[in-house]
């Protein structure tokens, strides 16, 4: 099994890269407002998946 950090370093670069995808194919069509309302949302999903992730590390006795 990988380690916690790698699994953690694999997603924040995904997290990264998928904002920067998405700012390159809608920031200049949509108004900020909606954008700090995306990328809030982006940010919650981010923190849950690492709740999680850490919640699986632990339940098979790794730590990170």
């Amino acid at each position: 099994m990988p380690t916690y950090k790698a699994v953690s370093e694999l997603f924040y670069s995904f997290h990264s890269e998928f904002e920067n995808i998405v700012m390159d194919m809608i920031a200049e069509k949509t108004d900020r407002r909606t954008l700090d309302t995306i990328f809030e949302d982006f940010d919650s999903l981010q923190e849950e998946y690492h709740k999680k992730l850490q919640e699986i590390y632990r339940e098979d006795g790794d730590e990170k």
